[in-house]
């Protein structure tokens, strides 16, 4: 392309926005831009954002390209770190990465945003360095370990006023302190925590903070036990909640958050043993919920809702529902759950992975109590339209209904299938002829 007498050059940019460019690429990338002209040659020194993979460099210069990088730029408009740890021999002992993080924390006088990414060392545990917690100017840090992060030398706590945003992965010995440093950021609205459960402990896992707003909790460990997984919640604040557990899990909140409108919770797989001591406790589970409008469920909380014995609270507000079905017990669930929302608009179905091992096939979902109500279905791994009769047949208020087939290894077979259904749902929508439907593969 002729760019002669042209102004739409890329060099014919205000610098500002040639930076802003250059910021959003992998490091590695814009540094490569000073090759391209002597007016490029420094551009790089002056991004704002450092993006570091640590396969972007080889094995033997990685050292020397990073401190080379880091003595260059400008740190002074570095406002956000990136830096994902996937190989090289030499970042696998944990104390050189917590040196490695040090040292760009040291350098970054107005690090904003830090995100850590340690990839594959399943063995290890990042220690990170003490400078992290005392970095006033911090607003959003991520650091995801497969196997935990060490807060073992954080000895003195900091105030850190700015922090907003937190994504760690705890491990279970490490909770005492955990609480301690969530009083130390007042001002923290998102917290994604990943805690790293062992069976021999039984530490109850405490979260208080005035201000948070949205709230993931994820256990993960294979050795979770029912009498280990507890939470206790403080948090006056929350708008959402989330909760993935291999097992089912306790948890209480001090006080009920009255703005809480959002909740999704997938605990366990469908395939546990101890249902019925988590039918004893499954009410305790819904009743801080009672007033969410959106609502996910998957799991052994739908088994165990089935072989309860009491009445189910009545969900008023609930609009927007979506449950993931792996068995043809959570069925049961689905039935039971769906009487108590008489406001539902939004109806989710997904057949989960599991479910085609354990039998469970679209015709028995028929006599699922739909409303008039409802607007919207969503179909979700959708292998056979049995359904959809029954659906048009009870649900005369639907709108629009989406049909999601999953693409197998023939993609041909797949459009076939879906031809299929379009022709047997062209026949069906003369009963509503006001919904619109749509299909869709992925």
């Amino acid at each position: 392309m002729n760019y002669e007498g042209d102004d739409r050059r890329p060099t014919s940019l205000p610098s500002e926005i040639l930076i802003n460019i250059l910021s959003f690429l992998p490091t590695k990338s814009a540094v490569a831009t000073a090759i391209l002209s002597r007016s490029w040659r420094h551009l790089w020194t002056h991004i704002t954002a450092l993006r570091f993979t640590i396969t972007d460099f080889p094995e033997h210069k990685f050292n020397a390209i990073f401190f080379f990088i880091i003595r260059r730029v400008s740190w002074r408009h570095i406002n956000t770190i990136e830096l994902t740890i996937n190989a090289h021999p030499n970042v696998r002992d944990p104390s050189s990465l917590t040196r490695l993080i040090h040292d760009i924390v040291y350098n970054g006088t107005n690090i904003k945003h830090l995100k850590v990414i340690y990839e594959n060392y399943k063995l290890c545990t990042i220690s990170l360095p003490t400078s992290i917690f005392k970095k006033q100017s911090l607003e959003a840090l991520e650091v995801y370990a497969p196997n935990g992060v060490s807060l073992g030398d954080v000895k003195v706590l900091h105030k850190n006023p700015n922090l907003r945003k937190l994504l760690i992965t705890i491990r279970e010995h490490h909770l005492v302190i955990f609480d301690k440093l969530l009083k130390s950021w007042p001002l923290l609205e998102i917290l994604h925590v990943h805690f790293n459960m062992v069976a021999e402990r039984n530490h109850p896992i405490k979260i208080i903070s005035q201000n948070l707003k949205w709230l993931s909790v994820n256990l993960v460990g294979e050795e979770c036990f029912i009498d280990t997984s507890k939470i206790m919640l403080d948090t006056p604040k929350l708008e959402y909640f989330e909760v993935h557990s291999p097992i089912m899990v306790k948890f209480c909140f001090l006080k009920t958050p009255s703005g809480l409108l959002k909740a999704k919770l997938f605990m366990g797989d469908g395939n546990d043993q101890s249902l019925n001591l988590y039918s004893n406790y499954v009410m305790s589970v819904f009743n801080p919920i009672l007033r969410v409008k959106t609502l996910k469920l998957s799991g052994d909380l739908l088994i165990a809702l089935a072989n309860l014995d009491v009445k189910v609270e009545v969900f008023h507000k609930l609009s927007h529902l979506e449950v993931g079905l792996s068995c043809r017990r959570s069925l049961g669930g689905v039935r039971r759950f769906l009487r108590q929302c008489p406001n539902v608009e939004c109806l989710v179905l997904k057949k989960t992975c599991r479910a085609k091992w354990d039998g469970l096939n679209w015709s028995q979902i028929n006599f699922l109590p739909l409303r008039d109500k409802i607007e919207r279905i969503e179909l979700w791994n959708f292998d056979g339209s049995g359904i959809i009769c029954y659906i048009f047949s009870v649900a005369k208020g639907l709108k629009k209904l989406d049909i999601i087939i999953q693409i197998q290894n023939n993609g041909e077979s797949a459009n076939l299938k879906k031809i299929e259904i379009s022709q047997e749902l062209l026949a069906l929508s003369k009963e509503l002829p006001s919904c619109e439907i749509n299909i869709l593969l992925y």
